[in-house]
């Protein structure tokens, strides 16, 4: 049996939490922008939907004549808690013998070390994809609906059914000759302007999308009248800009579901057929929120210098038979408390 002190003592929760909080996010993954982290020292969740309804004017009045009353707006409440988000992995044996029996002037001990770094970073960066995942369910779909493992539910946050539309027919942006994406984009856009006040800046779609539209017909007659010339992105967006519609951003990030079986499925954040209409960003339409986990609880005990928030990361001894785990844990959900600026459009 190793001795399990000495690798405890390597791994301490402090200099795993500070190499967790450390540890980059992937390059290519966007919904941090949309929807920030925000860490609540809370389970539960909270908050009034709605903050950015049209306001109504004051009246002008004669002097010393009474106010009118306003009317009550209605008041929208969400509230919940927030799911455990876990993975762990095995310590394989090899990495267990170049820890604790290493070879003279080989570095096998620091190769072990490294190796058992980058599973750490494994199981971090497990935990930010299924929050990635949190994140885009909430932008592209208006709603977080989960069916895995017996674990099963639905969250709506309320999308307006005046912003959600499916595109049929000719109208699809596949059909290049006939279909009209800037009609489309216009006719949203004032929908949004109508419930809210606010026109969308961004366009979130799949590259396909964009690509679509760079073969759109339409829109190739209105930059140029040579059919054997090609639309280059810039002059798209030059285009949306001339009729102050939202600038075009491409999402083509994916991800890994693993069943219990070990099949590995891939698929998209944002769906590939789905267009996101969005405010200018400097509006907060929502935030993903991070709370407490029982694992960094119980390291409180050992270090009351821990953060109970965040993706923690503990490696803990089984005895029979015995082993190493590494675990990765996180308790996190996303809110839209200005889901009524969201529009989110199956376009093919």
């Amino acid at each position: 049996m190793f001795e399990q002190s000495k690798m405890l003592e390597e791994f301490t929760p402090d200099k795993l939490l500070g190499y967790v909080r450390n540890i980059p996010e992937p390059e290519n993954w966007i919904g941090n922008t949309i929807l920030p982290s925000q860490t609540i020292n809370d389970l539960r969740f909270e908050y009034i939907k709605g903050s950015y309804e049209k306001p109504i004017m004051a009246s002008i009045m004669a002097w010393d004549a009474e106010a009118p009353i306003a009317g009550k707006k209605g008041v929208v409440t969400v509230s919940g808690e927030m799911p455990p988000i876990k993975r762990k992995i095995k310590v394989e044996e090899k990495e267990l013998i170049k820890f604790f029996a290493p070879r003279a002037g080989m570095g096998d001990k620091a190769q072990a070390i490294d190796d058992i770094y980058d599973l750490v970073d494994q199981m971090v960066n497990a935990c930010r994809a299924r929050m990635e995942w949190l994140r885009w369910q909430a932008i592209a779909t208006g709603a977080v609906t989960y069916d895995e493992g017996g674990v099963i539910f639905t969250v709506d946050f309320g999308v307006p059914a005046s912003q959600k539309e499916t595109l049929s027919g000719t109208a699809r942006w596949s059909d290049l000759d006939d279909s009209d994406p800037l009609g489309d984009l216009e006719r949203w856009c004032e929908a949004h302007v109508t419930n809210t006040g606010i026109r969308p800046e961004r366009a979130l779609m799949s590259l396909k999308s964009r690509n679509y539209l760079l073969k759109n017909e339409a829109i190739r007659q209105i930059i140029t009248s040579n059919a054997d010339v090609y639309i280059s992105p810039a002059q798209l967006n030059a285009l949306l800009q001339n009729f102050e519609l939202p600038q075009i951003i491409t999402y083509d990030a994916k991800v890994l579901t693993e069943a219990l079986a070990g099949t590995k499925t891939e698929s998209r954040f944002l769906p590939q057929d789905v267009v996101v209409l969005l405010p200018a960003a400097s509006y907060n339409i929502g935030n993903l929120l991070q709370g407490p986990t029982a694992e960094a609880l119980a390291l409180m005990n050992l270090d009351s210098s821990t953060k109970p928030e965040g993706v923690v990361v503990v490696i803990y001894v089984k005895e029979d038979p015995p082993s190493y785990w590494i675990k990765a844990a996180v308790t996190a959900f996303p809110t839209l408390p200005g889901a009524e600026l969201i529009g989110i459009y199956n376009v093919f």
